[in-house]
């Protein structure tokens, strides 16, 4: 059987609001699984993708570059402890296929000449490399948002965001009425209008 899906102009934007701060319980019950459900969650993070898609375009490429390079990263740890493994080994083809690899795939010419020692002792230093650029990310990116929001801190951070929106448009916005799909282009609008207008001081 198919699995339901929810879309973003489905929830009322506090709903969605539940769901940015994990809240799972209204979604489960949506689409009749339970909330700890991988398939719930799922659907929960591509909602808020979406949401950002929206909202923040900008932001969500940034978002959407920065995973990409740990995911690039990820596959380099991987090929990294491979080879150096093989190389460990030392059976002379697999040695040699490593050379090649890199020779001829990463474009490592000098390590083509490079003894078996020199090789191991290089792909070990390659292999800390990455692992320090993906520690070093991940410690920008606790220190730029101080790590794990609560879900209070979330609600706020709407409560905050909805009172600067329904100022700039001088409306008044019931999360409960007003979809978060529609909200999320009230956001863009706004942000997009202030930029226009701040240009236009310069």
């Amino acid at each position: 059987m198919k699995e339901k899906t929810v879309r973003l102009d489905e929830l009322c934007l506090a709903e969605f609001i539940d769901i940015a701060c994990d809240e799972y319980g209204g979604l489960a019950e949506r689409v009749g699984l339970p909330a700890s459900s991988e398939a719930v969650q799922k659907l929960a993070s591509s909602l808020i993708v979406a949401y950002r898609g929206v909202a923040d375009p900008v932001g969500m490429r940034m978002f959407v570059n920065e995973h990409g390079a740990e995911a690039k990263d990820r596959a380099r740890i991987v090929m990294y402890c491979l080879m150096k493994a093989l190389v460990d080994n030392g059976e002379p083809d697999d040695v040699k296929e490593v050379r090649r690899v890199l020779v001829e795939d990463i474009g490592r010419s000098r390590c083509g000449r490079m003894t078996v020692e020199e090789l191991s002792a290089f792909l070990g230093k390659e292999l800390k490399g990455v692992e320090f650029s993906v520690e070093r990310r991940k410690a920008k990116r606790e220190a730029s948002t101080g790590g794990q929001r609560s879900p209070d801190d979330v609600r706020l951070g709407f409560d905050a965001e909805i009172a600067c929106v329904m100022s700039h448009y001088k409306m008044s916005i019931d999360t409960r009425v007003v979809s978060a799909s529609v909200y999320a282009n009230l956001v863009k609008n706004a942000v997009e209008e202030v930029k226009r207008k701040r240009s236009v001081k310069k």
